[in-house]
C-alpha cells in the first residue's frame, strides 16, 4: 500500500432486540442502536437505527482530497427474525448527515437517498444530491423455509443492490447510518437479532491543484447547507 493509500473503516456492533407480538416497544437497543418511525405511519411500527461517522479533518486540515476507489460491506454472520416475512437493511455513507425518519420512509417509498422520490402528497422528504452519497447497500432477507421448524428464525439473503456517486469529497466527515425495515412492520415479530457488520472504503488520498480543491470544497458546503 502506498502512502497515499487508505482504507477507511466504520464498525458496526450487533444488536438483540425483543418484543412482544403486535407491540412496537423493542427492549435490547444497545451499541448505539436507537428505534425510530417511519413518517409513513408514525406511531404504528419501530425501525432499529444505527448512525457513526468517520473523521476525516486531519486530512481536510492538510487541505487533502479522499478519492473513494470502491466500498463494500462485511457481515458476521445473517441477522435472524423469529415470526416474519423477512427485512430490508440499508447501509449507507454520506458526506452530509441523514435523517434516520426520512430515510426509512424513502426506503419503504420505493426509492433510496440520492435518488428520484416518491410524491407522498402531505410528507414532503427533502432530495439528496446524488453527489453527497457516497455509497448505499440495500439487502433483502426472507424466512428459510426450508429449516423446519425454524424455531430461530433464520433468514437467507434473496437480494443485494448497491447504489452511491462514489465521488471524491474532501468534507472533514463521512456519516454512516444502517437501518433495518420490516417487510411486515415487525408486526408479528418477537425476537430480531443484528449481527456485527462494517463498512470498508478503500481509497486514497491527495493534494489537488489549489483551484480544483477551492471548488470542491465550495460544493461541499453548498451541498451541506442544503440539509
Amino acid at each position: 500500500m502506498s502512502d497515499r493509500e487508505r482504507i477507511l473503516r466504520e464498525e458496526i456492533p450487533p444488536c438483540n432486540l425483543v418484543k412482544e407480538e403486535e407491540e412496537t416497544t423493542w427492549s435490547g437497543a444497545t451499541g448505539g442502536w436507537t428505534m425510530e418511525e417511519s413518517l409513513l405511519t408514525p406511531g404504528f411500527a419501530l425501525y432499529p437505527v444505527w448512525t457513526g461517522t468517520i473523521d476525516l479533518s486531519g486530512y481536510a486540515m492538510d487541505y487533502k482530497t479522499f478519492y473513494p476507489s470502491g466500498a463494500t460491506t462485511q457481515a458476521s454472520t445473517i441477522p435472524f427474525e423469529l415470526f416474519s416475512d423477512g427485512l430490508r437493511s440499508y447501509t449507507v455513507v454520506s458526506t452530509v448527515p441523514l435523517d434516520a425518519q426520512e430515510v426509512i420512509t424513502t426506503i419503504q417509498s420505493l426509492s433510496a437517498p440520492g435518488m428520484i422520490q416518491l410524491d407522498l402528497g402531505v410528507i414532503r422528504i427533502p432530495g439528496h444530491d446524488w453527489e453527497t452519497i457516497m455509497f448505499a447497500e440495500t439487502e433483502l432477507f426472507v424466512p428459510d423455509n426450508s429449516i423446519v421448524p425454524n424455531t430461530v428464525g433464520v433468514l437467507r439473503p434473496l437480494a443485494r443492490t448497491q447504489t452511491g456517486s462514489l465521488e471524491p469529497t474532501a468534507a472533514d466527515t463521512l456519516f454512516i447510518m444502517k437501518v433495518f425495515i420490516g417487510l411486515n412492520a415487525f408486526q408479528d415479530s418477537r425476537t430480531l437479532v443484528i449481527p456485527a457488520s462494517r463498512v470498508i472504503i478503500p481509497g486514497f488520498m491527495d493534494q489537488e491543484p489549489d483551484l480544483e480543491y477551492m471548488m470542491r470544497l465550495k460544493r461541499s458546503l453548498e451541498l451541506a447547507n442544503q440539509v
